[in-house]
C-alpha cells in the first residue's frame, strides 16, 4: 500500500492517465459514432451493475466468487458406488437360469 502512495505523488503517475483521457475524450467529441458506442458500453456496464448487485442481495455472495463455486462444484469427489460403471455383466447374472441347456 505505500508503494501506490508513494507513486500517486509522481507527476507521470497522473500525466500518462490524464493523456490517456484527453485523448479519448477528443474521440469522443469529434466522432458521433464514438459517441454511440460509449453510450452503449455505460448501458452495458450498467446492466451488469444492476445484475450483479441483484446476484448479491439474492444470494449474499459476490458475484465474483461465481468461478470458484463452479469450480468446487465439479470438482468435488463423487461417491465411490457412482462412480465404478459396469460395462461388463456377466451373462449368468443377467438372464439368470435361461441359459441353463437341461
Amino acid at each position: 500500500m505505500e508503494n501506490i502512495i508513494n507513486v500517486t505523488h509522481e507527476f507521470y503517475a497522473w500525466a500518462i492517465p490524464g493523456v490517456f483521457l484527453c485523448v479519448v475524450a477528443f474521440l469522443v467529441f469529434r466522432s458521433a459514432t464514438m459517441q454511440a458506442q460509449l453510450k452503449r458500453g455505460f448501458i452495458f456496464l450498467f446492466l451488469v451493475a444492476i445484475i450483479s448487485v441483484g446476484y448479491f442481495l439474492l444470494t449474499g455472495k459476490s458475484p465474483t466468487e461465481i468461478p470458484a463455486s463452479i469450480n468446487s462444484f465439479f470438482n468435488t469427489p463423487r461417491d465411490p458406488e457412482k462412480r465404478k460403471i459396469n460395462y461388463y455383466r456377466d451373462p449368468k447374472e443377467r438372464v439368470g437360469n435361461q441359459l441353463n441347456e437341461e
